[in-house]
């Protein structure tokens, strides 16, 4: 090797450890400084929904026929039981007018055969023979009725009622329109016991528990905030969704009137701390997989300290390590942060 050579070489090795000295003692971190937060700390499950009623539906016949009669408006108050509406069904009408012509017969028969008797009682027969043809007449009458009230049954399902105190809320047909049986032509609900339903996913769901607090907005009241609690778990998802229907129980104010349909976000608190507590946000921690940590500024150097956290909430982490009297700092970038970094502020 000759001389020259040798001194090229010293040269570069030099200035590689020069390079690598000078990095690890000179670098420099850009940090701005962080406060930690004295909050209390929540832990939620979101989800959008809408307002609804514990008794609502949607009523319809179990038979074809004319909408012949609405005993109801919109907007009307009802009670259980109450006729709503009525068609008119020609095979029902019709079956039903038959069998009540048979049984009027039938106790015409014996008021007749009765009073022929004690007109002529001497030439029907004596008393036996009298009761023993009584007997066999309110047989046939008892049949008559028997199957008069049967296709009465037949005739009930010409007949709406409500099935419960509550509101009409729509009516989606009119008298004179014929109606399938099965499609719905009334809604209505208990307005007085207004709930909010949500849809959550399997993962959510395990979350939740009836009982748990719940934050509601409505879109109609962006700056107001309703209370609430988890009043009603399902036993089974969804067939459609794969979800879950979550019913909430919601505590009317005097502030606003909470409506049937409107829509709106609820948050379920699944789990919170006791009272406020000192907490840092995300962005401020730091995982390196075994540990937290975050970064101080210590006398203008970049320190890592390792922190022991608790409840992390949706925005916030618990911190239980006390850094009192400690400078926390983020760097404006983490890429090749270096413990030992001189620290410089973001002006």
């Amino acid at each position: 090797m000759t001389k020259k050579k040798l001194i090229i070489g010293i040269i570069v090795l030099a200035g590689i450890g020069f390079f690598i000295y000078g990095k690890s003692k000179g670098s420099v971190a850009v940090v701005s400084r962080v406060s930690i937060e004295e909050i209390q700390i929540q832990r939620t499950v979101s989800a959008s929904g809408a307002v609804t009623s514990v008794n609502e539906s949607n009523l319809a016949l179990p038979a074809t026929g004319q909408l012949q009669y609405l005993a109801i408006e919109k907007g009307d108050t009802v009670t259980k039981g109450q006729l709503l509406a009525n068609i008119y069904n020609y095979d029902s009408s019709q079956t039903a007018e038959s069998l009540r012509t048979s049984r009027d017969i039938a106790e015409r028969d014996i008021q007749i055969y009765e009073e022929n008797y004690i007109d002529n009682w001497g030439s029907i027969g004596g008393e036996d023979e009298f009761n023993l043809n009584v007997k066999r007449l309110k047989q046939i009458l008892n049949k008559a009725e028997a199957t008069y009230q049967a296709g009465l049954g037949s005739l009930s399902k010409t007949l709406l009622y409500a099935p419960f105190d509550g509101t009409i809320v729509d009516i989606t047909s009119e008298i004179g329109e014929v109606i399938v049986a099965g499609s719905p032509i009334i809604k209505m609900a208990d307005l007085s016991n207004l709930i909010f339903e949500i849809s959550v996913d399997q993962e959510d769901f395990g979350l939740l528990a009836v009982g748990q607090k719940v934050e509601v907005t409505l879109d109609s009241y962006e700056e107001l905030t309703f209370t609430g609690n988890v009043s009603e778990l399902p036993q089974y998802a969804d067939e459609t969704t794969d979800e879950f229907i979550i019913k909430i129980a919601l505590e009317q104010t005097d502030e606003e009137s909470i409506l049937l349909g409107m829509n709106g976000d609820a948050s379920i608190i699944t789990e919170e701390t006791e009272g406020d507590v000192s907490s840092l946000t995300f962005d401020v921690l730091y995982n390196d997989g075994d540990s937290f940590y975050v970064w101080l500024d210590e006398d203008g150097t970049l320190v890592k300290q390792k922190v022991e956290v608790g409840l992390e909430g949706d925005v916030y982490t618990e911190l239980v390590t006390d850094l009192s009297g400690k400078t926390i700092v983020v760097p404006s970038e983490e890429n090749g942060l270096e413990e030992g970094a001189k620290v410089k502020f973001e002006e």
